[in-house]
Protein backbone atom coordinates (compact mmCIF):
# COMPACT_ATOMS: atom_id res chain seq x y z
CA UNK A 1 0.00 0.00 0.00
CA UNK A 2 2.98 2.52 1.40
CA UNK A 3 4.27 1.29 -2.11
CA UNK A 4 1.74 2.43 -4.70
CA UNK A 5 1.31 5.76 -2.80
CA UNK A 6 4.94 6.62 -2.95
CA UNK A 7 4.64 5.74 -6.68
CA UNK A 8 1.90 7.82 -6.90
CA UNK A 9 3.52 10.65 -5.78
CA UNK A 10 4.42 12.63 -8.36
CA UNK A 11 1.66 11.56 -10.60
CA UNK A 12 -1.21 13.81 -12.08
CA UNK A 13 -4.15 13.86 -9.73
CA UNK A 14 -6.66 15.15 -11.98
CA UNK A 15 -6.19 13.77 -15.43
CA UNK A 16 -3.71 13.21 -18.39
CA UNK A 17 0.26 14.39 -17.60
CA UNK A 18 0.87 17.19 -19.93
CA UNK A 19 4.39 15.52 -20.34
CA UNK A 20 6.42 17.40 -23.02
CA UNK A 21 3.53 19.78 -24.65
CA UNK A 22 3.20 21.08 -20.88
CA UNK A 23 7.35 21.91 -20.85
CA UNK A 24 6.98 23.88 -24.31
CA UNK A 25 3.51 25.33 -23.39
CA UNK A 26 5.51 26.74 -20.77
CA UNK A 27 8.52 27.72 -22.67
CA UNK A 28 6.47 29.54 -25.25
CA UNK A 29 4.55 31.52 -22.85
CA UNK A 30 7.10 32.63 -20.04
CA UNK A 31 10.15 32.82 -22.73
CA UNK A 32 8.64 33.15 -25.73
CA UNK A 33 6.02 36.06 -24.88
CA UNK A 34 8.37 37.79 -21.97
CA UNK A 35 10.98 37.93 -24.75
CA UNK A 36 8.32 39.64 -26.63
CA UNK A 37 7.25 42.52 -24.30
CA UNK A 38 10.94 42.89 -23.04
CA UNK A 39 10.93 44.06 -27.18
CA UNK A 40 8.15 46.36 -26.84
CA UNK A 41 9.77 47.98 -23.80
CA UNK A 42 12.69 48.37 -25.60
CA UNK A 43 11.17 49.90 -28.40
CA UNK A 44 8.85 52.08 -25.97
CA UNK A 45 11.83 53.79 -24.48
CA UNK A 46 14.00 54.15 -27.10
CA UNK A 47 11.17 56.51 -28.67
CA UNK A 48 10.35 58.30 -25.85
CA UNK A 49 14.57 59.28 -25.68
CA UNK A 50 14.39 59.49 -28.94
CA UNK A 51 11.63 62.30 -29.03
CA UNK A 52 12.47 63.72 -24.82
CA UNK A 53 15.79 62.62 -24.77
CA UNK A 54 14.78 60.71 -21.44
CA UNK A 55 12.20 57.89 -20.39
CA UNK A 56 11.02 59.89 -16.99
CA UNK A 57 7.71 61.25 -18.31
CA UNK A 58 6.81 57.47 -17.93
CA UNK A 59 6.84 58.39 -14.04
CA UNK A 60 4.73 61.23 -13.89
CA UNK A 61 4.72 63.19 -10.38
CA UNK A 62 6.81 60.38 -9.11
CA UNK A 63 9.81 62.24 -11.54
CA UNK A 64 9.57 65.12 -8.76
CA UNK A 65 12.28 65.37 -6.38
CA UNK A 66 10.42 65.08 -2.77
CA UNK A 67 8.84 61.65 -4.58
CA UNK A 68 12.23 60.24 -5.55
CA UNK A 69 11.64 58.06 -2.09
CA UNK A 70 8.67 56.43 -3.78
CA UNK A 71 10.71 56.29 -7.12
CA UNK A 72 12.76 54.18 -6.00
CA UNK A 73 10.65 51.94 -3.71
CA UNK A 74 9.15 51.37 -6.73
CA UNK A 75 12.72 50.65 -8.52
CA UNK A 76 13.25 48.35 -5.72
CA UNK A 77 10.33 46.51 -6.26
CA UNK A 78 10.35 46.11 -10.17
CA UNK A 79 13.98 44.55 -9.36
CA UNK A 80 12.06 42.16 -7.22
CA UNK A 81 9.18 41.09 -9.07
CA UNK A 82 12.25 40.54 -12.07
CA UNK A 83 14.42 37.72 -9.49
CA UNK A 84 11.14 36.48 -8.31
CA UNK A 85 10.57 35.58 -12.49
CA UNK A 86 13.22 33.56 -12.55
CA UNK A 87 12.50 30.59 -10.15
CA UNK A 88 8.76 30.92 -11.00
CA UNK A 89 9.96 29.74 -14.31
CA UNK A 90 12.37 27.35 -13.46
CA UNK A 91 9.74 25.53 -11.46
CA UNK A 92 7.57 25.36 -13.70
CA UNK A 93 10.08 24.10 -16.45
CA UNK A 94 10.63 21.06 -13.46
CA UNK A 95 7.21 20.51 -13.01
CA UNK A 96 5.21 21.24 -16.04
CA UNK A 97 5.24 17.99 -17.37
CA UNK A 98 3.98 15.79 -15.03
CA UNK A 99 1.48 18.32 -14.52
CA UNK A 100 -2.17 17.53 -16.01
CA UNK A 101 -3.12 19.15 -19.28
CA UNK A 102 -5.28 21.54 -18.12
CA UNK A 103 -3.47 22.72 -14.88
CA UNK A 104 -0.96 23.63 -17.34
CA UNK A 105 -3.55 25.34 -20.10
CA UNK A 106 -4.76 27.51 -16.95
CA UNK A 107 -1.46 28.57 -15.73
CA UNK A 108 -0.13 29.27 -19.35
CA UNK A 109 -3.55 31.00 -20.76
CA UNK A 110 -3.58 33.15 -17.52
CA UNK A 111 0.18 34.25 -18.24
CA UNK A 112 -0.64 34.94 -22.02
CA UNK A 113 -3.17 36.96 -21.39
CA UNK A 114 -1.17 39.39 -19.16
CA UNK A 115 1.95 39.35 -21.83
CA UNK A 116 -0.46 40.42 -24.34
CA UNK A 117 -2.57 42.86 -22.83
CA UNK A 118 0.64 44.30 -20.93
CA UNK A 119 1.72 44.90 -24.54
CA UNK A 120 -0.44 47.42 -25.49
CA UNK A 121 1.04 49.66 -21.83
CA UNK A 122 4.22 51.31 -23.00
CA UNK A 123 2.93 51.70 -26.75
CA UNK A 124 -0.35 53.69 -25.33
CA UNK A 125 1.83 56.02 -22.65
CA UNK A 126 3.75 56.55 -25.50
CA UNK A 127 0.83 58.05 -27.43
CA UNK A 128 -0.80 59.73 -24.09
CA UNK A 129 2.59 61.69 -23.36
CA UNK A 130 2.63 62.98 -26.92
CA UNK A 131 -1.24 64.22 -26.43
CA UNK A 132 -2.47 63.56 -22.94
CA UNK A 133 -6.36 62.85 -22.82
CA UNK A 134 -8.96 61.06 -20.99
CA UNK A 135 -9.87 58.16 -22.91
CA UNK A 136 -6.31 56.95 -23.63
CA UNK A 137 -5.70 57.35 -19.73
CA UNK A 138 -9.00 55.40 -19.40
CA UNK A 139 -7.37 52.45 -22.06
CA UNK A 140 -4.53 52.89 -19.66
CA UNK A 141 -5.70 51.86 -16.72
CA UNK A 142 -8.21 49.15 -18.50
CA UNK A 143 -5.40 47.79 -19.65
CA UNK A 144 -3.42 47.59 -15.85
CA UNK A 145 -6.51 46.10 -14.31
CA UNK A 146 -6.35 43.28 -17.18
CA UNK A 147 -3.40 42.75 -16.57
CA UNK A 148 -3.48 42.72 -12.87
CA UNK A 149 -6.00 40.65 -12.38
CA UNK A 150 -4.38 38.39 -14.94
CA UNK A 151 -1.03 38.06 -12.83
CA UNK A 152 -3.17 37.21 -9.79
CA UNK A 153 -5.23 34.29 -11.76
CA UNK A 154 -1.95 32.93 -13.10
CA UNK A 155 -0.31 33.10 -9.19
CA UNK A 156 -3.81 31.58 -7.23
CA UNK A 157 -3.55 28.89 -10.24
CA UNK A 158 0.93 28.29 -9.20
CA UNK A 159 0.09 28.23 -5.95
CA UNK A 160 -2.59 26.09 -5.75
CA UNK A 161 -1.18 23.24 -7.78
CA UNK A 162 -1.34 19.84 -5.40
CA UNK A 163 1.51 20.21 -3.55
CA UNK A 164 2.11 16.18 -4.30
CA UNK A 165 2.05 17.31 -8.02
CA UNK A 166 4.71 19.32 -7.58
CA UNK A 167 7.50 17.59 -5.33
CA UNK A 168 9.47 16.49 -7.96
CA UNK A 169 11.14 20.05 -8.07
CA UNK A 170 12.08 20.23 -4.31
CA UNK A 171 11.20 22.35 -1.58
CA UNK A 172 13.86 24.94 -1.91
CA UNK A 173 12.89 25.19 -5.58
CA UNK A 174 8.98 25.44 -4.60
CA UNK A 175 9.25 28.08 -1.72
CA UNK A 176 11.51 30.58 -4.28
CA UNK A 177 9.45 29.89 -7.21
CA UNK A 178 5.62 30.88 -4.69
CA UNK A 179 7.57 34.06 -3.24
CA UNK A 180 8.53 34.89 -6.80
CA UNK A 181 5.13 34.45 -8.17
CA UNK A 182 3.40 35.87 -5.33
CA UNK A 183 5.39 38.81 -5.49
CA UNK A 184 5.43 39.42 -9.12
CA UNK A 185 1.55 39.24 -8.87
CA UNK A 186 1.65 41.89 -6.36
CA UNK A 187 3.68 44.45 -7.85
CA UNK A 188 1.67 44.28 -11.17
CA UNK A 189 -1.80 44.07 -9.56
CA UNK A 190 -0.99 46.52 -6.52
CA UNK A 191 2.07 49.13 -7.74
CA UNK A 192 1.39 49.14 -11.60
CA UNK A 193 -2.29 48.55 -11.61
CA UNK A 194 -3.48 50.84 -8.55
CA UNK A 195 -0.22 53.30 -7.33
CA UNK A 196 1.65 54.29 -10.40
CA UNK A 197 -1.64 55.26 -12.84
CA UNK A 198 -2.94 58.87 -10.64
CA UNK A 199 0.85 59.68 -10.63
CA UNK A 200 1.12 59.23 -14.47
CA UNK A 201 -2.13 61.15 -15.11
CA UNK A 202 -1.54 64.57 -16.73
Amino acid sequence: MAEGAQEGVCQPLLGESSGRRGTVLVLLVYCGLGALLMADYVWGFATLVHRYHTAMGLWGRMAQPSLNWLRYTYYASMGLAAVGYFPALAHMLVVAGTLPKHVVDRICGFFAIFFFTELFWLPMCVAYLDKPNATLFLFIRLQLACSGLSAIAWAYSVLTIPSSSVEVSGRPLQLAAFAGTSYFAFHCAVLDGILWPPMFHA
